[in-house]
């Protein structure tokens, strides 16, 4: 191919992301795509991926970046409701996830406070 470039044009072989068992993030951006076209908990709330990205792993990438460890994964915030879009996604540990989660969005109430959350977090027994 010419210029050196690794693979073909609009196949995952030119970003070198899909070589040797797939990167963490192509897994991700896979799974994320799959996830709103498939999964009824997505795909029936209208959760979808924004077109660049649905289109182009190259450029969720650029947005998104590298994972920060093996422990992150991807997370819709600061909106759980909203779509898969620049301004609306980060890598996020899965503390990070769980305090994200549609059921612990309460009005006026942060989801991490509380007796109980803290106790989970300090590891320690709930029945605080």
């Amino acid at each position: 191919m010419a210029g050196g470039q690794k693979g073909r044009v609009g196949g995952a072989l030119l970003h070198g992301h899909a070589q040797h068992g797939r990167s963490r993030e192509y897994r991700c951006w896979l799974k994320m795509r799959q996830r709103c076209k498939q999964n009824p908990a997505y795909r029936d709330r209208g959760i979808v991926v924004c077109e660049e990205w649905q289109q182009s792993f190259p450029a969720f990438l650029a947005h998104i970046g590298p994972a920060p460890s093996l422990k992150h994964t991807i997370d819709r915030w600061p909106n759980p409701e909203g779509n898969y879009e620049p301004g609306n996604v980060r890598w996020a540990t899965m503390l990070e996830q769980r305090h994200n989660r549609r059921r612990d969005a309460r009005v006026g109430k942060p989801p991490w406070t509380g007796k109980r959350r803290e106790g989970f977090r300090r590891g320690g027994s709930h029945a605080a």
